[in-house]
């Protein structure tokens, strides 16, 4: 399975209480799995599925943290202690790992990638789906000089890689790459939050068409 694809199943299993992982952590509200495949691990952050969820989603307001600069405040939060448990186990691991995520756990697998390679870890491959803004200059500035690929993908006209929305001069959140349009319709188109749903991601890369180059390793 090609691994954007590999990463994107990931994302799915956040969602099912029957998925296998070899690691999962649920710190102050933040829920991730690190599964173990044939050529390196993934990280996978959940999205929103709870009031707490909900309540991070909307806060959007910038909160400064010391390490990685200015980024959204609910996406952030309990973050710190995440990475620090997240960081041990792939200390110990010593594997090429690849971080992924769905919509908030998109945002929160960059900040992750943010307080890793701040902490001398460095990611191999990140990989998002329905990605909003995580953080400003300083964040995006730390994950591109790392080094690694970085991708997010972006189904039709998704409104939540739109946000939290940028106000100038202040408030100028960002992604550090561009997204990757996709375009795999909903059943049923409603409003444009149908276009946001895992499984629409899961097939839209599925007939993408990356190659194994982009394994990490």
């Amino acid at each position: 399975m090609r691994p954007d694809l590999q990463l994107a199943q990931a994302c799915l299993d956040t969602y099912e209480t029957a998925a296998h992982w070899d690691q999962s952590w649920t710190r102050e509200g933040v829920y991730v799995g690190l599964q173990h495949g044939p050529d390196f691990d993934i990280i996978a952050f959940r999205g929103s599925t709870s009031e707490q969820d909900w309540i991070r989603d909307f806060m959007g307001w910038p909160s400064r943290h010391e390490a990685i600069g200015y980024c959204h405040s609910g996406f952030l939060e309990g973050m710190d202690t995440v990475a620090d448990e997240i960081a041990q186990a792939i200390t110990a691991s010593k594997r090429p790992f690849a971080l992924t995520g769905h919509s908030l756990g998109a945002a929160r697998a960059l900040i992750l990638g943010g307080l890793l390679i701040t902490a001398g870890i460095i990611p191999d491959l990140a990989v998002t789906f329905g990605t909003p803004r995580p953080g400003m200059a300083k964040l995006s500035h730390i994950l591109n000089g790392a080094g690694f690929p970085i991708r997010h993908y972006r189904n039709g006209p998704d409104p939540v890689t739109e946000v939290p929305l940028t106000l100038p001069p202040l408030w100028l959140y960002q992604k550090p790459q561009p997204d990757t349009p996709l375009v795999v319709a909903p059943p049923e188109v409603e409003d444009a939050f149908h276009w946001h749903h895992m499984p629409l991601y899961y097939e839209g890369v599925k007939g993408f068409g990356l190659g194994p180059a982009e394994a990490p390793g």
